[in-house]
């Protein structure tokens, strides 16, 4: 995006929709906790993005922030 006015102000946001509750449904079903489905889903999500990345060191640094973010 290219803006060339001074007086313009432009944001940008991302957010992640809600989990599939039957999926969490399911997981929960088979003994997991809610806490761990959240966590299989988030990842599931995340890894075709992770593996875009082409630079393998920051394709584990990426990978290794998200899953200490996701231990939380």
């Amino acid at each position: 995006m290219l803006i060339d006015h001074n007086e313009v102000e432009a944001s940008h946001a991302a957010s992640i929709g809600q989990l599939d509750e039957d999926v969490v449904f399911y997981l929960m079903s088979r003994g997991l906790d809610k806490k761990t489905v959240e966590k299989i889903q988030s990842q599931a999500f995340l890894s075709p993005v992770l593996a875009k990345i082409e630079d393998k060191f920051l394709q584990q640094m990426m990978k290794e922030g998200l899953e200490r973010k996701l231990g939380e």
